[in-house]
C-alpha cells in the first residue's frame, strides 16, 4: 500500500521506469551505477566545455526565435534549451535502439529460452511506452489548462483563484513528471537491463557513436577549436565504450555469460 502510494504521487516516473532487477533477479550496483556515471560525466563534460570555450555555448542554434541573442543570460537559456533538445533526441533515438537490439538478441537466444526472454523484454517496451505517456499528458494537461484559463477569466474572483491553483498544481505536477521519466529513460536506458543485461550496453554504445555522427557531420563542436572540439566530441563515446566494456566484463565473470542464450539465470528459460 505504501510503495503504491508513493508510486501515485511524484514517485510515478521512478515505478514505471527505475530497473528492479527482473531479469538477474538482482540488480548489480556496480553495472547500475555506470549508467548514472555516463550521464554525469556527459554532463560534466558539456557543462566545462561551456565554461573553458564560452562561444561553445554562443554558437548554439537559436531555440528562442524573435527573442534578442545578445545577452549572456541568453546564451546560457539558449546553450539549455539546446542540450535538453539535444538529450531529448537522444532519448527518442534510444527508444529505437532499444527495439532494434531487443529483437537480435531475441534472436540470439535459443529457441527454448525465447519465451522468458520475451516476456523480460516487455519491460523496457512499457518503459517507452510509459515516457510517450508523460509527455502525452503534458500536452495534454498544457491544452487543458489553457481552456481552464479562458473559461476562468469569465468567471468571479474565488472561482477565478481556484481554477489558477488547480491549473498550477497540474502543470507543476506533470512538468515533474516529464523530467523525471526523462531522467530515469535516460539514465536507467528504459528499463534495459530489466530485458537483458546486455540490452543496455548495445543501446548507449549505438546511441553515443550515433550522436557523434551526427555532430560531426553538422561541423563538429562548434566554438571550440579544431582539436578540442575533435576530442570533445569523441571522447563521449570513447568513454562511453570503455565503461560498457567494463560492465560486460563484470556481467561476464559473475554469470559465465553475457549473451545469456539460455535466458534468464534462475532456469526459467532453459
Amino acid at each position: 500500500m505504501k510503495r503504491f502510494g508513493r508510486a501515485a504521487g511524484w514517485g510515478l516516473p521512478r515505478f514505471l521506469l527505475k530497473t528492479r532487477g527482473a531479469f538477474l533477479g538482482e540488480t548489480d550496483e556496480v553495472v547500475e551505477g555506470l549508467g548514472a556515471l555516463r550521464s554525469i560525466l556527459g554532463m560534466l563534460t558539456l557543462t566545462g566545455a561551456a565554461l573553458w570555450w564560452p562561444n561553445l555555448a554562443r554558437d548554439q542554434p537559436n531555440q528562442f526565435q524573435g527573442k534578442p541573442g545578445h545577452s549572456e543570460a541568453f546564451h546560457v537559456g539558449n546553450f539549455v534549451a539546446n542540450w535538453f533538445a539535444g538529450m531529448l533526441g537522444a532519448v527518442v533515438i534510444s527508444a529505437f535502439y532499444v527495439i532494434i537490439f531487443a529483437l537480435i538478441l531475441l534472436l540470439a537466444t535459443r529457441s527454448g529460452a525465447r519465451g522468458a526472454v520475451l516476456r523480460g523484454l516487455r519491460w523496457p517496451l512499457s518503459a517507452i511506452a510509459s515516457l510517450a505517456g508523460f509527455f502525452a499528458l503534458g500536452g495534454g494537461v498544457a491544452a487543458a489548462a489553457g481552456q481552464m484559463r479562458t473559461w476562468a477569466n469569465a468567471q468571479n474572483l474565488p472561482v477565478r483563484a481556484l481554477v489558477y491553483i488547480v491549473m498550477l498544481v497540474l502543470l507543476v505536477t506533470s512538468v515533474v513528471w516529464m523530467l523525471k521519466a526523462l531522467y530515469f529513460a535516460a539514465v536507467d536506458v528504459f528499463r534495459a537491463a530489466d530485458g537483458h543485461p546486455l540490452l543496455g550496453p548495445l543501446v548507449t554504445t549505438a546511441l553515443v557513436w550515433t550522436m557523434a555522427l551526427i555532430s560531426l557531420v553538422e561541423g563538429g563542436a562548434h566554438g571550440v577549436p579544431g582539436t578540442a572540439g575533435l576530442c570533445l566530441v569523441l571522447g563521449g563515446p570513447v568513454t562511453v565504450t570503455g565503461l560498457n566494456v567494463y560492465a560486460c566484463k563484470r556481467l561476464r565473470d559473475r554469470w559465465g555469460t553475457v549473451l545469456f542464450r539460455n535466458g534468464p539465470p534462475d532456469g526459467r528459460g532453459r
